[in-house]
């Protein structure tokens, strides 16, 4: 029967099916030849295996990139969901401290109305005995201060000292009864207007003096600042 021989390489054409029985009876009764297949190199012809590793790589690169995509968008989610929380929250918030601060600020509004009806009834309800006893009390108060504190005099030509035009002299006339009085606090006097001249004037009442300036004059007489109070208070009271 034909076979292959290893040392002369030569081919003997046969069926497959005989060419395979001839190998394997042969091989098998020898056991001297082997058998050596050539495919001149060519490994395109043959099957190529797939390449597990990779396939395996990819399959986690995948699934590592799946799972990524899956975290941020959780926190996306989250983070939507708690930004759309917080504006509720707020919204709910500003609503209920508004609902609960406009009663109390209607509460205070109505209050200070009340007020000022219960103050404008209560002056509108004096008497006018009430009002003058008021008046008389005040006189004798103010008249008792200036006979045991005149400065309080020197203390009302002060305040009118800092109120009056500074520009140009400044003349203070006072009664004979106060000047030595005056001449005490002269020094002071001046330091608030340092262009300052006192004249002595008998019409100028004991309880004050009359500030002279270049564009206006100052009246500081106790009693007649306590009169125009009283002119005042009697203005605001509907006297019958």
């Amino acid at each position: 029967m034909p076979i292959l021989e290893g040392s002369s390489r030569k081919f003997v054409k046969h069926s497959s099916f005989e060419t395979a029985h001839s190998l394997s009876t042969t091989g098998s009764k020898t056991g001297a030849h082997s058998i050596e297949i050539n495919n001149n190199g060519d490994d395109n012809n043959a099957e190529q295996a797939p390449d597990i590793e990779q396939i395996r790589l990819e399959i986690e690169q995948m699934q590592q990139h799946a799972r990524q995509n899956a975290a941020m968008e959780a926190v996306r989610i989250e983070k939507d969901a708690y930004q759309k929380g917080l504006e509720e929250g707020e919204k709910a918030g500003l609503k209920n401290v508004h609902d609960k601060t406009m009663p109390m600020i209607e509460q205070i509004s109505r209050l200070i109305e009340e007020v000022k009806t219960f103050r404008s009834r209560s002056i509108e309800g004096l008497q006018p005995q009430v009002v003058e006893l008021a008046i008389s009390i005040a006189k004798k108060v103010v008249g008792q201060e200036l006979s045991t504190k005149p400065e309080i005099i020197v203390s009302v030509v002060k305040e009118a000292l800092t109120r009056i035009d500074k520009a140009g002299h400044v003349t203070i006339k006072v009664n004979p009864a106060v000047y030595d009085l005056f001449m005490k606090h002269k020094g002071s006097l001046i330091d608030l207007h340092p262009d300052v001249g006192f004249e002595v004037d008998q019409a100028v009442s004991a309880k004050g003096a009359l500030v002279v300036g270049t564009t206006e004059e100052i009246i500081t007489d106790i009693d007649e600042l306590l009169h125009n109070a009283i002119e005042d208070m009697r203005d605001s009271v509907v006297i019958h």
